[in-house]
C-alpha cells in the first residue's frame, strides 16, 4: 500500500505546472531478501491535468494509482486517495 508522504506544486522551464507526489511504501520481499530495511519512498509526476489536485489533507491517506503502458513503459494516468 502506498501513502502520501507529501507534495509540491512547481513550474518547468518550459512554463508547465506539474505536481510532484512523494509517496512511501512497503519494501518488496525482494527487497527484504537483498538486505533492505525499512519502507521506501518515491516520487511520481502527476499528469499534467492533475495539477494542484493534492490537497494538505491528503498526506497520510492511501495512494492508489492507475497506469498506463505506452511503448513497454508505464506512466501513471490517474490516482484515487482513500
Amino acid at each position: 500500500m502506498m501513502r502520501v508522504l507529501g507534495y509540491r506544486n512547481i513550474k518547468t522551464k518550459k512554463g508547465n505546472e506539474l505536481t510532484l507526489v512523494t509517496v512511501v511504501s512497503d519494501l518488496s520481499e525482494r527487497d527484504i531478501a537483498m538486505g533492505a530495511v525499512g519502507q521506501k519512498a518515491e516520487d511520481m509526476f502527476l499528469p499534467e491535468e492533475k495539477f494542484n489536485s493534492l490537497k494538505p489533507e491528503h498526506v497520510g491517506k492511501e495512494f492508489i494509482p492507475s497506469y498506463e503502458i505506452s511503448g513497454g513503459k508505464a506512466y501513471l494516468k490517474d490516482f484515487a486517495i482513500k
